[in-house]
């Protein structure tokens, strides 16, 4: 099943960012999980604008935005922002539009007790790996 997103205003979260922004990538959260990902990032200001300095570098890095695709065969293209003890799963798509454009979708906020991974966590980014976004 297709889910829905919204592209984000990043001007809302982190209001100056704008020299940071790289016009071939674009943020997106998931409609169903919106609220709680973007009331997340507003009380995280100064950790979140870290990460989308990561993001709009085009970079991974495994304190603050990891590639997951190595996680199992149901993980490709899945990606997590890490921010304290929390995870937000996100999933990239590369589309051709005039040149090669990055669409990331926030999908899921994963709140993690402890820092080492579980079954618990497996099965979490597994199925936000099932999740589809048709652009």
């Amino acid at each position: 099943m297709v889910r829905k997103y919204e592209k984000i205003n990043l001007d809302e979260i982190v209001s100056d960012i704008q020299g940071l922004i790289n016009r071939n990538i674009e943020l997106y959260v998931d409609i169903i999980n919106k609220n709680e990902i973007l009331e997340f990032l507003y009380r995280k200001k100064k950790r979140t604008r870290r990460v989308l300095y990561e993001i709009f570098s085009n970079r991974y890095s495994d304190n603050l935005y990891r590639n997951e695709s190595s996680v199992s065969a149901k993980t490709k293209n899945v990606t997590s922002i890490k921010i304290d003890n929390v995870r937000i799963f996100c999933k990239e798509y590369f589309i051709n539009e005039n040149g090669i454009k990055k669409k990331i979708v926030m999908m899921y906020i994963y709140k993690d007790k402890k820092s080492n991974k579980d079954n618990r966590w497996k099965t979490s980014i597994e199925l936000v790996g099932g999740y589809e976004y048709d652009f």
